[in-house]
């Protein structure tokens, strides 16, 4: 009987853990994936926990929230339905119908009371129905942006929504020379004049230039943002497979590159309570996916 040298014996037993159920294998990892600074980012992007299929109706998945009771919502960017999904499992628990068809990109919650976006900045909201209801009358609000702007990140600040442009961050008399997300008073209904974050393609590359692998981002256009419920930094992802993770003064603290295999085309983002961390995808022509990244303790 030949023995097995004990270093390749572990080498063997560290490839098995890596291979998920889901058919993604990351034993042999980009260098660049993992150029981040792993104690102020606590989730491993580039092996997340699970990868869900999605049900063919969420192919174009565009948004995401945390509802509640470990319900994430959901919206696609044709039809005017928000979906309610486990998040164990990614599976459609229920579907209820909001508005029309259109270009939905953004949604957020707070309590039962949900927001959805189009990405000219039409606004809809709505209580979230009894169980048996499949229908809501949504208020549908206008705001100060237009489809110059092309709005597709959306997230719960302070109380107030934080809506970011994917295209110009110019609104009314406002100019920026990036991208800009604004304050949206929901007791008052009203977009702020001037934006709270201007993020210019500038300040990601000069981030980046000090970085040994991942030292180059071709684009960033925003299509989702978050804020950590831990440590209240706000993750902003790009359809163009990154995150950029800002702190609390707005100012970069990591920019990380998303593996391709796994974030085909990255739409939505949020957190549940404890710091889990939930991107979607869009399937590029199959199924959309549901990634979980646990929050790390170090």
């Amino acid at each position: 009987m030949k023995f097995i040298p004990l270093i390749f014996l572990l080498l063997m037993l560290t490839n098995l853990t890596h291979i998920k159920c889901t058919g993604v294998s990351v034993t042999e990892i980009d260098s660049a994936l993992m150029d981040y600074d792993h104690v102020q980012v606590p989730h491993r992007f580039y092996d997340p926990l699970t990868v869900h299929k999605l049900h063919y109706d969420l192919e174009e998945i565009s948004g995401l929230t945390y509802f509640k009771d470990d319900l994430l919502g959901a919206v696609q960017d044709e039809s005017g339905w928000l979906f309610l999904l486990d998040t164990k499992s990614g599976a459609i628990t229920r579907k209820i119908k909001f508005a029309k068809s259109g270009d939905y990109e953004c949604i957020e919650s707070l309590g039962d009371k949900v927001y959805i976006m189009q990405s000219d900045g039409d606004l809809y909201s709505f209580t979230v129905p009894e169980p048996e209801t499949d229908r809501v009358e949504a208020k549908k609000t206008s705001t100060n942006f237009t489809i110059k702007n092309d709005v597709e990140g959306m997230t719960m600040y302070d109380g107030q929504l934080l809506i970011m442009t994917k295209s110009s961050g110019d609104v009314k008399e406002n100019k920026l020379k990036g991208k800009g997300a604004y304050l949206y008073d929901l007791v008052k209904d009203e977009l702020a004049k001037k934006e709270l974050i201007q993020l210019k393609k500038g300040d990601i590359q000069d981030f980046l230039t000090g970085k040994r692998h991942f030292s180059k981002l071709k684009d960033f256009d925003p299509s989702g943002l978050a804020v950590h419920p831990v440590l209240n930094d706000i993750y902003i992802i790009s359809a163009d497979r990154a995150i950029v993770i800002l702190n609390r003064e707005f100012e970069i603290k990591e920019i990380v590159k998303l593996d391709p295999g796994i974030y085909i085309q990255p739409e939505g983002i949020c957190f549940s309570p404890d710091g889990t961390l939930y991107i979607a995808s869009e399937g590029a022509g199959g199924r959309g996916r549901l990634i979980e990244l646990p929050h790390q303790i170090h």
